[in-house]
């Protein structure tokens, strides 16, 4: 490979012309204040929170099992096929507006009634199952609603819930967080293994992949 010497100076001034350019003022580090999971608070890049969801994600690691339930029988009995998920958070109150419509298909019919994990910290405010207004009971951390009809093996499951809620702490803190960052709002969720049951109502056991999942959230503009 040849270059003519013109070039050469030519690249040669442009590489000290970028090394003579001194380089940006980089923000001052952002206190990050302590969390309920343990992080102790200190000082982090405000453009780089890395280090701060790292302690979360390895708190979350240290017992995974934390939360772990083997599926109702009821749950058993149907395989989940996507969830839909419509979020609106509120930055002032902290109070998550949500509803979910859950597909799923029966495996073990006939099938009267579904069950989805849900924290008692959240309000179920409706249910529609097939597009019709559906009856629901509560146990601890369980929502149980009635289908419109028997479902046999094969047949599809497609339910709604609208609800509301300030997500609850789980055993290694925050699972849906409202915090801020660099003076804005910050919202962010760690919900693995089985820690989505506090904010959304689902079927909150790894072993059964949704083939599909969508997820709007309204926020304030800006």
């Amino acid at each position: 490979m040849t270059f003519r010497s013109g070039t050469c100076v030519a690249v040669l001034a442009l590489l000290l012309q970028a090394l003579a350019v001194p380089p940006a003022a980089a923000a001052p580090p952002a206190w990050r204040a302590p969390s309920a999971a343990g992080w102790p608070g200190g000082p982090l890049e405000q453009a780089d929170v890395t280090r701060y969801l790292a302690f979360h994600k390895i708190r979350a690691a240290v017992d995974p099992l934390a939360l772990a339930s083997a599926p109702t029988a009821n749950q058993s009995a149907f395989d989940v096929t996507a969830y839909d998920l419509d979020l609106a958070p509120n930055l002032t109150t902290h109070v998550l507006w949500g509803s979910v419509r859950v597909r799923a298909t029966v495996v073990r019919g006939p099938l009267v009634s579904m069950d989805l994990d849900l924290d008692d910290a959240m309000t179920v405010d409706s249910v529609k199952a097939a597009g019709v207004p559906a009856a629901f009971s509560r146990g601890t951390d369980l929502l149980t609603l009635a289908l419109d009809r028997a479902r046999m093996d094969g047949e599809e499951l497609d339910v709604t819930v609208w609800y509301h809620g300030t997500p609850a702490n789980g055993p290694f803190g925050s699972v849906f967080a409202f915090t801020s960052h660099g003076g804005k709002p910050f919202l962010w969720t760690l919900s693995e293994p089985f820690g989505a049951r506090a904010w959304w109502p689902c079927k909150d056991h790894p072993e059964d992949k949704a083939d599909s999942v969508s997820v709007r959230v309204m926020v304030p503009a800006g």
